[in-house]
């Protein structure tokens, strides 16, 4: 379900820190003219802007070279996108309240175990050794998970623990 009061159908970004007079950029608008979907979500990374919609597409904007540089497509709409600091790994929620660690280099998706349907959020460790613990956190608890990018089955995820707030 879509926050009504949240109006995200056009966002705009200006690079605050390009200050080059010889290299002027312009703002732009998201979704651009002619593509018909309503962006649902958003994040921003020092790097990307990141947004869902609500026809479960997922676009990353790389801001450096002011272009797109990913697109994918799930089969139903995107109501929340968590990256981690980096970009390069993602908690994405779609509107089913089913919950997945999106990996933008390959396109791929691994559903998350037991995530709670009324999550309020997600939160990455930056710690360098624990960059792939993060926790997911409701009204009443939070929900600690451990990300194994290789396994002898491949990438894994497993809820660690849950701790009442």
């Amino acid at each position: 379900m879509i926050d009504p009061s949240l109006d995200l159908a056009k966002v705009t970004y200006t690079d605050p820190t390009d200050y080059q007079p010889r290299q002027e950029r312009e703002g732009r608008m998201f979704p651009e003219e002619g593509r018909e979907e309503a962006i649902s979500c958003m994040a921003l990374t020092q790097d990307f802007l990141i947004y869902g919609s609500e026809t479960g597409s997922l676009r990353y904007f790389y801001i450096e070279d002011w272009q797109f540089v990913n697109e994918f497509r799930h089969v139903v709409g995107i109501s929340k996108v968590f990256p981690d600091s980096s970009a390069t790994r993602m908690v994405l929620v779609d509107e089913k309240s089913d919950a997945f660690i999106y990996n933008p280099v390959n396109d791929s998706l691994l559903e998350l175990p037991e995530f709670p349907p009324g999550a309020k959020g997600v939160l990455w460790e930056n710690w360098p050794l624990d960059k792939h613990v993060f926790i997911a956190y409701d009204d009443e608890n939070m929900f600690t998970y451990v990300y194994h990018r290789d396994t002898v089955s491949g990438p894994g995820c497993v809820m660690a623990g849950v701790t009442k707030l």
